[in-house]
């Protein structure tokens, strides 16, 4: 079992946990970049905002439905192919609807039942915005990891470090703690443009189609039936423990 553990860590592991150690860098780095060029005060603000937008996110972890999903049609690529643009549509309309109770129920109710975070509103609110562009990248993850290419998404890591290098300080001096909002968005849809390129012209395959969102067909009523009865069991686990 240790042979296998260290087989499976030098081969593909070993990617997961260096980009985990650089996510955590980069986080630490635009916190100390809050600090020094904003305030002391901003880096709590954005920390309880960034605080709701986890516990949101957390409602319906997309990742967790999706995976499983992709995972057991990953030797099938043609029905992949039409499989992932309805994954991705649905994965939006998903996030749409958290997007909307967000700023029109969660909002709202947030000063009464968490006061404390009753400041981190503003910045929350453009925060959840970041949820469309998690609707596009949740599948391009699931596939990428389905067939182990961690070395490319730790390769994407760079990408979120060089913006916050290059973009915060300049969109912070600008914009205030808003800027490192829009920082984290521009970053978020280059890393997407990035995945897509790479899986059409590595694999073929696109998780982006807007031909999709106007058609409904078999694989849609495939795709809604698997992802209602993952979220279910998510919901029932969760329940149980």
């Amino acid at each position: 079992k240790i042979k296998l553990v260290y087989q499976i860590f030098k081969g593909h592991g070993k990617w997961q946990v260096i980009a985990n150690i650089t996510t955590s860098l980069t986080g630490t780095l635009k916190y100390w970049l809050v600090k020094l060029i904003i305030s002391t005060e901003a880096v709590g603000l954005l920390a309880l905002a960034q605080n709701l937008y986890s516990v949101l996110v957390s409602l319906i972890p997309l990742q967790t439905v999706i995976l499983p999903i992709i995972s057991k049609k990953i030797q099938d690529r043609f029905l992949l192919k039409h499989m992932l643009k309805k994954i991705t549509k649905y994965a939006l309309v998903i996030y749409s609807f958290m997007i909307f109770g967000a700023l029109f129920v969660i909002s709202p109710l947030i000063p009464y039942v968490f006061p404390k975070y009753a400041v981190a509103i503003p910045i929350f609110q453009l925060l959840v915005f970041k949820l469309l562009f998690g609707a596009l990248s949740a599948p391009q993850t699931a596939v990428l990891l389905a067939y182990r290419q961690q070395k490319f998404l730790f390769i994407c890591e760079p990408i979120t470090l060089l913006s916050i290098i290059v973009l915060s300080p300049f969109l912070m001096l600008k914009f205030g703690l808003i800027g490192t909002v829009m920082e984290a968005l521009i970053t978020v849809f280059v890393i997407v443009v990035v995945r897509e390129v790479y899986l059409r012209k590595k694999y073929a395959l696109q998780t982006i189609g807007f031909r999709s969102f106007f058609t409904i067909d078999s694989y849609d009523r495939m795709i809604v039936r698997k992802i209602i009865t993952k979220i279910r069991k998510i919901f029932l686990w969760q329940k149980q423990s």
